[in-house]
């Protein structure tokens, strides 16, 4: 709890609904990306910026959008990301998710 609420604050985010909802996203890419085993980069909130910076600079270098790098990643284009999606565009960006 106290870490989330230094990640919220550290983000700005001041409102709660906000704010749950980025934690809630935030959990659920530590489950999807085996990062509660390997705690590689995420061990304080500082990390965890830093690690979507990187992701975010590589895929508006790629792409030269979010928004496109998006697009580009959505192969069935139904909205979201399947987590071969995901893969296959962190792969795209020199970044794998672990097995």
């Amino acid at each position: 709890r106290r870490r989330d609420a230094q990640m919220a604050s550290f983000l700005g985010m001041t409102n709660p609904l906000h704010r749950s909802k980025l934690l809630r996203g935030f959990d659920q890419l530590r489950s999807l990306m085996g990062w509660e085993s390997r705690r590689q980069d995420i061990d304080s909130v500082e990390g965890i910026v830093s690690l979507l910076r990187r992701v975010r600079s590589q895929a508006v270098a790629r792409h030269g959008t979010l928004m496109a790098a998006f697009r580009a990643a959505d192969t069935e284009k139904d909205g979201s990301l399947t987590r071969k999606e995901l893969d296959a565009a962190l792969r795209g960006l020199d970044l794998a998710l672990p097995e």
